[in-house]
This record gives structure tokens, sequence and C-alpha cells, in this order.
């Protein structure tokens, strides 16, 4: 955590409520899918800041991801709109 930015793989209900605990992580964002529950997944978007659905093309999850990182300030602003 301490070199990375983005931080993926969180299985642990543990881990979640410890890096919200210590603040090591600013948001933590869940990936809605329709698919079958991961029994080695102790948590679910109830400990998460913010959903983003991914039900449906590849296109429509890359523009909801961008929109994210705009607003969160990861990406410059579009001007070409």
């Amino acid at each position: 955590l301490k070199d990375g930015e983005i931080v993926v793989g969180m299985r642990n209900r543990s881990e979640v409520l410890a890096v919200r605990a210590e603040r090591l992580v600013g948001l933590i964002v869940w990936i809605e899918r329709d698919v079958p529950t991961d029994p080695t997944q102790e948590y679910g978007p109830e400990l998460c800041d913010v959903i983003i659905q991914n039900n449906g093309t590849l296109e429509e999850l890359h523009r909801r991801l961008e929109a994210l990182a705009r607003w969160a300030g990861l990406l410059k602003p579009d001007t070409t709109a």
C-alpha cells in the first residue's frame, strides 16, 4: 500500500476494515457484475464508497471508470467536447 496508487484483490472483510481504520486508502470501489458469488469474497458493496455497474459492454464500463477518474481528479478534463 505504501508504494501503490491502486490496490486490487482485497477479499477479506478484515482487510477492508483495517485499511479504512488506518486511512491507508482514500476510496474503495466495488465493480458490480452479474456473476455467481465468489465464496472467498468476505464482503460486498456495503463496505465500499462507490459501486460501478459492469453488466453492459466493455465500452460502458470504460466510460463509467473514466467518469469516476475525472471526477476524482486523476485525469485531465476533457476539452474536446
